[in-house]
């Protein structure tokens, strides 16, 4: 498969597919990391009783991936990062690797 077949296919997968993918990749003992990483991150007055204020950010976007390797690569929890809703909604697919 080509880099624009893959990424082609990748862009008619739904957005709450994408979260599925990356939930399957999080095995249980993953899952407290997971939490405890993403808590780390927080900022002032972020706390999971007003998670949907803020979201839960792919700092490279996984419609950045050009093959299913870098798709797994950047499923990786440590490529997740809370951010308040605005601020994820401008983003869109955006990144800066600077």
């Amino acid at each position: 498969m080509t880099t624009q077949e893959f990424k082609d296919q990748f862009k008619k997968i739904p957005q709450r597919a994408h979260l599925s993918m990356f939930l399957q990749t999080i095995t249980s003992e993953k899952y407290d990391e997971l939490i405890e990483y993403l808590e780390s991150l927080f900022y002032e007055n972020m706390t999971w009783d007003n998670h949907g204020e803020w979201h839960i950010d792919h700092i490279i976007p996984l419609a950045s991936a050009e093959s299913e390797d870098e798709m797994t690569a950047f499923a990786y929890y440590k490529n997740l990062q809370p951010m308040w809703e605005i601020e994820n909604m401008s983003k869109n697919d955006d990144y800066d690797p600077e």
